[in-house]
């Protein structure tokens, strides 16, 4: 059977680093906007965005929270009629044209069990897509409703009971691209979240630190400390974060003595931030002093494609790290990069790099 865009929505894939056995597809039911894993629950979490069969303005757009079991199960494939699919098919694509998993909720191919669903909302263009695991919880940033939101990690909420509300205020911002200043020293942050004023891509980036903190990037501008136990419509302060270029950052990740990796957005540059005690009242921590560790230059690459008619062309692609992580007592560093044309475009492919990191 001929099935010229099936499993055309993207996959939640496993990979076995050590053994380098073929990857198994979790999940058809993408895409996934965040993953991370539950070693208490032996479960893989994950946030997935959904298309759903409704065209109501503002509700184009839902998130839910998947669990998954960590010893890999192959996802069933599935044959769905291209028209019922999250992707429309290419044009000039022959028929039967198939993807694997439908768009909507509650469809076949998911393949995990849903553990937090209700309450968050949706949007016609950038429903809640990032996540991070705290404590018994699966936070979600839910910048829409200009708060974060937590669901049991057992699973209890399934897709009909609504998730707690731990950090911001729900449904209340204070109007402007962060609510509090982003320098040194620390400062009352405030009980209320940006809204996104400068512009589209508003995004709640969750940072897990190696203590067990959770770090909100509030619209990617300032960077807010609500410890272990977060609550909402609740004062924390905030912790500077100095990438050196400028104030806006994104990726980031700790290493095991602290020290906090970043992209700075200017340059593109990984900087790696030195952890050091603040100037504030309690000695809030501060992260600054960057050097740089990963440079925009060793991001870059080539990427080869069909030429039309016949032959291939070569691009030259600037890579984006979508996440990263120290491995090896901060030796060496996993990145998984996405590439774009330099000139700029959609991405054409994604890659897992190990980088050798300077001692």
């Amino acid at each position: 059977m001929y099935t010229g865009v099936h499993d055309n929505t993207s996959r939640l894939v496993y990979y076995d680093l050590q053994t380098n056995a073929e990857p198994i597809t979790m999940s058809y039911c993408g895409p996934w906007q965040s993953v991370h894993y539950d070693a208490k629950r032996q479960q893989v979490v994950a946030l997935r965005n959904v298309n759903l069969p409704t065209d109501d303005h503002g509700t184009h757009y839902g998130s839910e929270v998947v669990a998954f079991p960590a010893k890999a199960v192959p996802a069933q494939d599935q044959l769905i009629p291209a028209k019922q699919c999250y992707n429309k098919a290419p044009l000039g694509e022959l028929k039967p044209q198939t993807c694997s998993c439908a768009m909507g909720f509650d469809v076949t191919g998911v393949g995990g069990k849903v553990i937090g669903r209700e309450g968050l909302q949706r949007d016609g263009i950038a429903p809640p897509s990032t996540m991070t695991i705290l404590g018994d919880n699966v936070v979600v940033g839910d910048q829409n409703q200009y708060c974060v939101v937590a669901f049991p990690l057992d699973g209890s909420a399934g897709s009909t009971k609504k998730g707690t509300p731990v950090a911001g205020t729900c449904g209340k911002t204070c109007g402007q691209q962060g609510c509090a200043s982003i320098g040194s020293p620390s400062v009352r942050a405030g009980k209320l979240l940006g809204d996104g004023s400068r512009g589209d891509g508003l995004q709640y980036e969750l940072y897990n630190t190696p203590d067990g903190r959770l770090y909100l990037h509030d619209n990617n501008q300032e960077t807010i400390d609500y410890g272990t136990a977060p609550k909402a419509e609740t004062q924390y302060m905030t912790v500077p974060v100095d990438p050196g270029a400028s104030s806006v950052y994104h990726t980031g990740a700790f290493s095991s003595t602290g020290d906090f990796l970043v992209q700075e957005s200017f340059t593109l540059d990984g900087v790696l931030l030195k952890k050091s005690k603040g100037k504030g009242k309690k000695g809030e921590p501060s992260y600054g002093h960057a050097k740089k560790l990963i440079t925009k230059q060793q991001l870059t690459g080539k990427y080869q494609e069909a030429k039309f008619p016949s032959g291939v062309e070569i691009d030259d692609v600037q890579g984006i790290p979508q996440k990263w992580k120290f491995m090896a007592n901060d030796k060496k560093l996993l990145a998984l990069v996405s590439y774009a044309l330099k000139a700029g475009s959609e991405y054409l492919d994604h890659a897992m790099v190990e980088f050798d990191v300077p001692q």
